[in-house]
């Protein structure tokens, strides 16, 4: 069994953290937050799977490559549609002048979701394709964290556990570091 390392994991605790905080930013700035199921789905595990330090940021729910990918076509049911919509309402993003416009927005919206030709998506009324920028919300996260230092974080802290480890077995044993 390899050698614990307790001030990197906490230093991957603490960064797993913040990277949820950053992808629960990023999926807000994109207005992934229909029912907020993915953005409060994250959890940071960290584990030594064959004797290296591991940290994984995951989520409960599987759907979330698909919010990251984007797909070509999407299976919805008209009442989660209604659900995401009422939601927007609620929060100001969209309105509806009769319950009449809000069905005929959400048949559109189910139409082109399901759209087979691998061309998904739905367009604004000025005809632009609704946010280009709504994918990728991992990569996106990852950037905006490590630009913040999250990284560096890591790195200080697997300096200052080789230190200990020095310190604690003298600099005449060979040391391995996997993480």
């Amino acid at each position: 069994m390899a050698e614990k390392l307790p001030i990197v994991e906490e230093a991957l605790r603490r960064a797993g953290g913040l990277y949820i905080e950053y992808l629960q930013d990023e999926l807000d700035f994109q207005k992934h937050v229909a029912s907020g199921n993915l953005k409060n789905g994250f959890y940071v595990r960290v584990h030594y799977p064959s004797g290296a330090l591991r940290m994984d940021v995951m989520n409960k729910y599987e759907y979330m490559n698909i919010v990251n990918n984007g797909a070509t076509s999407v299976n919805v049911t008209y009442a989660d549609l209604d659900a995401w919509a009422s939601q927007k309402v609620a929060r100001g993003e969209l309105s509806f002048s009769s319950r009449s416009r809000k069905n005929y927005f959400i048949n559109k919206v189910k139409a082109e979701l399901e759209n087979k030709d691998g061309k998904g998506g739905y367009l604004t009324k000025g005809g632009v394709k609704v946010a280009p920028r709504r994918y990728f919300f991992i990569e996106n996260a990852y950037q905006t964290a490590n630009a913040e230092g999250v990284k560096k974080d890591i790195e200080n802290s697997v300096s200052k556990e080789i230190e200990a480890i020095l310190n604690k077995y003298g600099s005449f044993k060979a040391i391995q570091l996997t993480i």
